[in-house]
């Protein structure tokens, strides 16, 4: 039993809504065949990822149980940074993580929030090429230097333009997967088209057991993921 760090966004996210009830955040729950789930049964898993949420509050979050942390109680552990998209802002204006995602829609004013000017502004003058290219290498080089202080550490993009392989020098124990997740979900389910998805973290069960097996091997024996098997 290895004890393991996940951060992330609703791909990693251990509870899910339940979208057969009417307000589907009040009603949250883990999933019995999902790979946070399973993962959590076979290892001591501390599990805070958060739906919607950005990579800058995953950083917050790694910082924090860091230091609350001894350098033994970190070298003993295995992290999982799923990393999230750099526009998903983490603003003080935000009352919960889930709303980081939203920013594009707060732009053009389909939903009512005090900060629609500033979202405006972001999208219009500061998320340039540059900007978010440069905040991609910032969380692979901040993970990438985490890795010398826990046991392990697997970095998984969301995007596949966040799979720059940067001439950045890493630990031997620190690895990343050669697809992203969101074009593995897509593959998942090629009927997807946007809205409300009903697939626990954007997968359906079958390759929840595919992720679960190669995570698993991951921590018990080093194993790379081979995400060609997920389909």
């Amino acid at each position: 039993m290895n004890n393991v760090l996940i951060l992330g966004d609703s791909f990693a996210d251990p509870v899910w809504p339940d979208h057969t009830k009417a307000n589907v955040h009040t009603t949250d729950r883990a999933v019995d065949f999902a790979w946070p789930t399973r993962l959590a049964v076979q290892h001591n898993v501390t599990n805070l990822a958060a739906q919607g949420s950005g990579p800058d509050y995953s950083l917050t979050r790694l910082r924090e149980w860091v230091r609350d942390h001894s350098t033994e109680d970190v070298a003993n552990t295995d992290l999982i940074f799923v990393c999230s998209s750099p526009e998903r802002l983490d603003l003080n204006c935000y009352r919960h993580p889930r709303e980081q995602v939203h920013i594009l829609d707060i732009a053009k004013g389909d939903i009512r929030h005090k900060a629609k000017m500033f979202a405006k502004w972001a999208i219009e003058w500061y998320f340039t090429d540059d900007w978010t290219m440069n905040r991609d290498l910032m969380y692979y080089s901040t993970a990438a230097m985490f890795a010398s202080q826990f046991r392990s550490v697997l970095y998984w993009p969301l995007s596949n333009n966040q799979l720059r392989q940067w001439r950045v020098q890493h630990p031997h124990n620190f690895s990343m997967p050669t697809e992203a997740l969101v074009l593995l979900s897509a593959k998942d389910d090629a009927s997807y088209n946007g809205g409300a998805d009903t697939r626990p973290n954007h997968f359906q069960e079958r390759n929840h057991n595919i992720i679960f097996e190669q995570l698993n091997n991951w921590l018990k024996h080093g194993t790379a993921l081979d995400t060609s098997q997920i389909r």
